[in-house]
């Protein structure tokens, strides 16, 4: 916020920015501002004065009120700033099962407190939108997206809505979920929403959790195999469950790296941008008598036994 005093540099004036009964900043200012207090206004040489109100702005509608008053002559300026909540929230699972005969009521709520859109998409084409009143604000509500065919299909809402003749789009909120013939038993599934086809920018030594649903038909113990840059990391068995997630210690060189989630010939594929930790060195010990390793083991992993290096 800005106020351009037109008044000849050299006269003192009394300078008052309110919000309601909420007083700002009041003090005497120089008309060409060079006595100001640097912390919250900044001046050239013209007397052009500036304060940063966006602490004292909330959602809706404020008001402020800017009042110079200088040799005995006063004047007085309103502002009027609006801000918006606008955002879409879900409590949708972030992975689900289900059967291809059958639709998915997906969970939504609204924000914003004025008119929107409700944008829906399946696999990165809109099949559908709803016009929400600015009542539903806060409200949840859902959306049936209809019966897809066996495979994984990708799930996204955002809202729209016209600001100042401007349309604005809120985040997109996102999930994979996979919808299964119980018929068809040639093809597994697999899914790892959000990180399916995403890159993850992380640091050295830092654990990459990623978690995973399959659906195998007609399998008691699922395989699956974790590749790190197209070489074998580790395989585990899913017995009587569907879900794991690959816990990755990044160990990796700085840069790019690819790891794949695999089940038979299906896989998720996330890649990986790994930077490097500074100052601080946890690498193995040189000429160490025992190097005791278990990362990345679990219980459910082929080879539960750690690794020791003997000298």
């Amino acid at each position: 916020m800005a106020y351009d005093e037109d008044e000849p540099n050299g006269y003192d004036g009394r300078c008052v920015l309110t919000t309601g009964r909420t007083t700002i900043f009041s003090d005497t200012v120089h008309s060409a501002a060079s006595d100001a207090d640097p912390s919250t206004w900044q001046a050239n040489t013209n007397g052009y004065l500036e304060f940063d109100v966006t602490d004292y702005c909330k959602i809706g509608s404020t008001t402020f009120n800017l009042t110079i008053t200088v040799n005995g002559q006063t004047r007085s300026k309103d502002w009027n700033v609006k801000i918006y909540d606008l955002r879409l929230e879900s409590d949708a699972p972030n992975t689900l099962l289900v059967n291809s005969s059958s639709s998915y009521g997906f969970s939504y709520t609204p924000f914003g407190a004025l008119s929107t859109t409700l944008h829906v998409l399946v696999d990165n084409v809109q099949i559908g939108t709803k016009n929400l009143s600015a009542a539903m604000s806060g409200r949840p509500d859902t959306f049936t997206i209809p019966a897809q065919s066996h495979g994984v299909h990708k799930i996204e809402m955002y809202l729209s809505a016209v600001i100042d003749n401007d349309t604005k789009n809120t985040t997109r909120i996102s999930r994979d979920y996979i919808w299964y013939n119980p018929a068809d038993t040639s093809t597994p599934i697999i899914i790892a929403s959000p990180y399916r086809g995403q890159t993850v920018d992380i640091q050295q030594y830092s654990t990459l959790s990623i978690p995973y649903q399959v659906y195998q038909k007609d399998t008691d113990v699922i395989t699956v195999k974790y590749y790190l840059d197209n070489v074998l990391y580790d395989e585990v068995h899913l017995d009587r469950v569907n879900e794991g997630t690959f816990n990755y210690v990044v160990t990796a060189d700085e840069g790019p790296h690819i790891i794949k989630i695999m089940v038979e010939e299906e896989y998720i594929q996330v890649t990986l941008n790994v930077s490097e930790m500074k100052d601080v060195n946890i690498s193995p010990i040189e000429d160490a008598i025992i190097d005791f390793d278990p990362s990345i083991l679990s219980n459910s992993s082929i080879n539960r036994l750690p690794s020791w290096t003997v000298d």
